[in-house]
């Protein structure tokens, strides 16, 4: 059937304009809200609203698929005449359609608008309340003078860091790599740190693995002659967050309160044991005046004299750390690690060591620890020597007239010895005082390393000896106690997992004998390895291979004793040089003794010292 004429293709283009036009204003619409998510760096917005002009899109191609186009207005037309009826449609009728559909349309479109609207203030609420909690955080962390920063998986640094970032690097850090950053004068550390963090980011997914990585990572760095500790986590979004505290002043403060409880210390030590302090500065000046410039020109065996400069100086720096020396303590140390490094030189000479002791500056260090007793306790304090009930000296001046006497009678009376001895014993000493500040240095000691032992007394028999005599050897067993301690007795868990007492135990004891005495100083530690040792001795170019498989257990134990040999990898303030027991050897072969280890592998350890008492009873002898 022929259209009727009566309805013009512009009616038809009406119908088929209405819907686009809407459509278009739509796709507008969310063309800018689509702007606007991705400018505001939220691509989750922005993928909703195009989400929603794509759904504009197929609603409306549905929808213009129900009208008629212009493109061929008479088809179009006949589809709504519903297979011939149009003849039977008004005018009226098609104006009321068109109505309809134009009123479906503008629901739509209302809805539509409402539906953005709705959402588009749900996300302007949602970026304020992130733009809230950002500048919070941001705020919280710029105030904390913590660095804070974000690191993207490319190892750089986000633009999302703290102001104390500034402060800390010197510069913007935004898009830096931050290995380089924080390691710019190792490149070593730098290499471990960039492995271990690609590799945190390659195993974000594990939790328990990722952990593990980040516990190797750094926990303290130096940056800018600061110190940082570090605190590095794994965030949910291929991000590691760092926090840097800077602890420089607090590393500073404790550095001083140390120094004042070693102060402190050394001042209780000095009121508590003035002869033991003096006697310690009087060793000193005869080594530092009248030994160690012989030893430093005795050009015909450098070696020997370097290895006697080595242990006189470690025996010192014990010393004058149990006397609580607090800068010549540390001096000593410093200086120790300095002749250890240059005795690693196979070209050394002793000239090396005079130029490392000279730069040491010893006497500054000295006089700044006398300096600190003098003004706290007058200079008369530590002037008059060692003090008795009598002064020291009457009593080698009585000796000497006694020895007068006796000397000059033609056939000297047994009563005449007598009084002899006893005028020279007065003076003497027994042996547990020269002990007694060894004992005091363990306590200390293993209350720094946290390892619990029972007080250490001396047992057995009363023995009195002459202070001139055996000093230098009681002297060098502050070496025995402090490898006791370090070396010997284990921390508290280890000993109870071993079944033993979680309390150490450090013994003594004496015993007389004709002309002779033994000491045994041991404890229950963890003891000697043979075969630790063997190896190490080996390693250390001490014995050949095949020398070592020949050796006895005696043998193996004796290697402790030699210079240098240690069995520990680092070097701590207390012990590990292999030079402690060498010294204990030395001094005991200079007063005619000796000196020979036992052990039991967890067991425990002993040194068994014997030791003669000088000839001094007959008249011939006694100078002795």
């Amino acid at each position: 059937m022929t259209p009727s004429p009566s309805h013009s293709p512009h009616q038809n283009r009406i119908v088929g304009i209405l819907p686009s036009v809407s459509m278009i204003a739509i796709l507008v619409t969310s063309a800018e809200y689509l702007a606007f998510g991705l400018k505001n760096n939220f691509p989750a917005i922005a993928g909703l609203l195009a989400l929603n002009a794509l759904g504009v899109v197929a609603s409306s191609w549905v929808f213009l698929k129900r009208l008629p186009t212009e493109t061929n207005p008479h088809s179009n037309l006949h589809d709504l005449s519903e297979g011939g009826e149009f003849e039977s449609q008004t005018e009226s009728e098609l104006k009321r359609r068109i109505a309809v559909l134009e009123a479906e349309i503008s629901d739509q479109n209302k809805n539509m608008e409402r539906t953005l609207t709705r959402r588009t203030h749900q996300l302007e609420w949602t970026q304020r309340v992130m733009e809230q909690e950002l500048e919070r955080t941001t705020t919280l962390l710029n105030h904390s003078d913590n660095g804070a920063l974000l690191i993207a998986s490319n190892l750089r640094v986000k633009p999302q860091y703290s102001r104390a970032c500034l402060q800390i690097f010197g510069e913007d850090i935004v898009n830096e790599d931050l290995p380089s950053l924080l390691f710019k004068e190792d490149k070593e550390a730098e290499a471990q740190f960039r492995r271990n963090l690609d590799r945190i980011f390659q195993i974000a997914d594990d939790a328990a693995r990722c952990a593990l990585y980040v516990e190797l990572l750094p926990v303290e760095i130096l940056l800018n002659k600061r110190l940082y500790r570090t605190h590095f986590k794994m965030l949910s979004d291929q991000t590691v967050m760092l926090i840097m505290v800077d602890i420089q002043d607090h590393i500073e403060l404790q550095s001083r309160i140390r120094r004042e409880n070693l102060q402190t210390g050394f001042l209780l030590n000095a009121l508590e044991s003035r002869n033991d302090l003096l006697d310690a500065l009087a060793a000193w000046k005869t080594f530092f005046e009248t030994d160690l410039p012989k030893l430093l020109v005795y050009k015909a065996a450098s070696n020997e004299a370097a290895a006697e400069v080595f242990r006189q100086i470690h025996t010192f720096k014990g010393l004058f750390g149990q006397e609580g020396f607090p800068s010549l303590t540390d001096a000593l140390h410093a200086l120790e690690t300095h002749l250890s490094e240059i005795s690693l030189q196979p070209d050394y000479v002793i000239e090396d060591f005079r130029e490392a002791i000279e730069a040491a500056n010893l006497e500054k260090h000295l006089d700044s620890d006398i300096g600190f007793l003098t003004d706290r306790l007058g200079k008369a304090y530590l002037s008059g020597g060692k003090r008795l009930e009598i002064p020291l000296q009457h009593l080698y001046r009585l000796e000497t007239k006694t020895r007068e006497l006796v000397a000059n009678q033609a056939e000297p009376s047994e009563k005449s010895l007598e009084v002899l001895r006893r005028v020279r014993r007065i003076r003497f000493l027994p042996v547990r005082s020269f002990l007694n500040q060894h004992f005091k240095l363990a306590q200390v000691i293993a209350d720094r390393l946290g390892k619990p032992i029972y007080p250490i007394e001396c047992e057995g028999d009363e023995i009195w000896i002459d202070p001139d005599h055996f000093q230098p050897f009681f002297r060098s067993l502050v070496n025995v106690f402090r490898n006791a301690i370090d070396h010997g007795l284990e921390d508290a868990e280890l000993r109870m997992t071993k079944g033993k007492d979680p309390t150490g135990r450090i013994t003594c004891r004496v015993r007389a004998q004709k002309m002779r005495f033994e000491l045994v100083i041991g404890d229950d530690g963890c003891g000697l390895n043979a075969s630790l040792i063997r190896a190490k001795a080996v390693e250390q170019g001490l014995i050949s291979e095949e020398k070592a498989k020949t050796l006895d257990v005696a043998d193996i134990w004796h290697l402790i004793f030699e210079d240098n040999f240690t069995t520990r990898d680092r070097v701590s303030d207390i012990s590990g040089r292999g030079i402690g027991l060498a010294a204990v050897m030395s001094e005991t072969e200079k007063i005619g003794g000796t000196v020979s280890a036992h052990s039991e592998e967890n067991k425990g350890f002993e040194l068994l010292f014997d030791l003669p008492m000088p000839a001094w009873v007959g008249v011939g002898n006694l100078d002795e």
